[in-house]
């Protein structure tokens, strides 16, 4: 591997890192206790209102 290829990896690398922190620091994270079937019930329940959302956008388009 020569030298460019190894550079470009780590510049890669090193914007990963940042791209993450700086998206870690714009979220809202807690955590909340519920069963197995609450937490799949909340994933429908958000997936639906995502549709939702996604399907105005289009109407809008």
């Amino acid at each position: 591997m020569g030298n460019e290829q190894l550079k470009t990896q780590v510049k890669s690398a090193i914007l990963e890192e940042k791209a993450v922190a700086k998206l870690l620091e714009q979220t809202n994270i807690k955590d909340v206790e519920m069963s197995y079937q609450q937490a799949l019930a909340a994933a429908q329940q958000q997936a639906e209102q995502d549709e939702g959302a996604e399907e105005g956008e289009q109407a809008n388009a």
